[in-house]
C-alpha cells in the first residue's frame, strides 16, 4: 500500500487548527474593540449631557433671577394715605432698586421682600397695613392704610405714640419720627410714662386734632403751627407753639373758631406787633392778653 506524502496533505491539516485560533483571536479583539467604542461613546454622551445641563441651569438661573422678563416694572398703589401717591411711588421704587445680600435683585418678581418694603415704609409713614400681591411676571400691587388718630407725645426725650383714646401703644425712635405729619405734643412736667398709660382726656385730644387740622385755615398773618404744649397730663389748656418763636394758649371752654377768630381781628387790626410777643393768651372771652 503506497503512502501519499505529498506536501499539500501535510499543510492542509497542519494548517487547520492555526486558522481556528487566529478567527478567535479576531472576534475577542473585536469585541474588546466594541466595548471599548461603547464606553467612550457613553461617557462622552454623559459629559455632553452635564454640560448641557449646567448651560440650562445658567440660562435659567439667568432668564427667572436677572433677566427683564421677571424684572418688576409695574406697581399699583391702592388704600387710604394723605401723603402724595408720587412720593409714595418714590419710597417703592427706592426700596425695589435694592439688592439682598448684595447679590439677588429685590426687583426681581420672585426675589423681591415684602418686609424689605414695609420696613422701608415704616420708617417714613405709620400704617396700619401694608400688603403686596404680585402679579406675573412684572407687576406690584401695594395696599396701604394708614393709622388714624394718632399724637405723638414727647417728655423726658423720649417719644411715644398715643391713640384717640389717649393711650400710648407705642415707644418709637427720633428718627422715624422725622415728617411724620402728626401732632406732636410736648409734656411740659416731664412726666414718666410707659405703653398702656394714658396721658390726656378725650375732650384735649379732640381739641387738639381739631387745632392741629383747622389752624392753617384761619388765615392768621405771619403764623404758622409748630407743635403743642402742656403743662401736665390733667392740663386744662393748651400751649400751641409757633415757627416764629411765640406760643398761643388755647382752652377747649371756648371754640376754636371763636379765639383763633379774634386773634386775628387783633393782628389784621395791627394790635399786635408778633416780633415783641411771647405768648397771646385768647382762653379769656372777648380779650386778647399778649407779653
Amino acid at each position: 500500500m503506497k503512502r501519499d506524502y505529498s506536501r499539500s496533505k501535510f499543510t492542509s491539516k497542519a494548517q487547520t487548527p492555526r486558522s481556528s485560533g487566529q478567527s478567535a483571536g479576531r472576534v475577542t479583539r473585536s469585541k474588546r474593540t466594541y466595548e471599548y467604542l461603547h464606553e467612550r461613546a457613553v461617557s462622552l454622551r454623559r459629559r455632553v449631557l452635564r454640560y448641557l445641563g449646567i448651560v440650562l441651569i445658567i440660562f435659567l438661573v439667568y432668564l427667572l433671577f436677572y433677566s427683564e422678563s421677571f424684572k418688576i416694572k409695574h406697581v399699583v398703589i391702592s388704600g387710604h394715605v394723605e401723603a402724595p401717591i408720587a412720593e409714595i411711588e418714590e419710597v417703592i421704587w427706592q426700596s425695589i432698586r435694592r439688592y439682598s445680600w448684595l447679590v439677588f435683585p429685590q426687583d426681581n418678581y420672585f426675589f423681591f421682600s415684602e418686609k424689605k418694603l414695609q420696613r422701608d415704609f415704616q420708617k417714613k409713614y405709620l400704617l396700619d397695613e401694608l400688603s403686596v400681591e404680585k402679579i406675573p411676571p412684572d407687576t406690584l400691587l401695594v395696599e396701604l392704610i394708614e393709622r388714624a388718630g394718632q399724637f405723638i407725645w414727647v417728655t423726658n426725650e423720649v417719644i411715644y405714640l398715643f391713640n384717640l383714646d389717649g393711650e400710648i401703644f407705642k415707644e418709637v425712635p427720633a428718627r422715624e419720627m422725622v415728617n411724620v405729619g402728626l401732632p406732636v405734643i410736648y409734656d411740659n412736667s416731664e412726666s414718666l410714662v410707659a405703653v398702656g398709660d394714658r396721658v390726656l382726656d378725650s375732650g384735649m385730644i379732640n381739641f387738639i386734632a381739631e387745632a392741629y387740622e383747622k389752624f392753617a385755615e384761619f388765615g392768621l398773618p405771619a403764623t404758622e403751627l409748630d407743635s403743642f404744649r402742656v403743662d401736665s397730663t390733667k392740663a386744662n389748656f393748651i400751649r400751641l407753639s409757633t415757627k416764629q418763636g411765640f406760643e398761643i394758649h388755647l382752652t377747649p371752654a371756648l371754640g376754636l373758631d371763636q379765639q383763633l377768630n379774634k386773634l386775628k381781628r387783633s393782628l389784621e387790626a395791627g394790635k399786635i406787633d408778633l416780633n415783641k410777643v411771647d405768648y397771646i393768651n385768647l382762653r379769656l372771652d372777648n380779650q386778647v392778653i399778649y407779653k
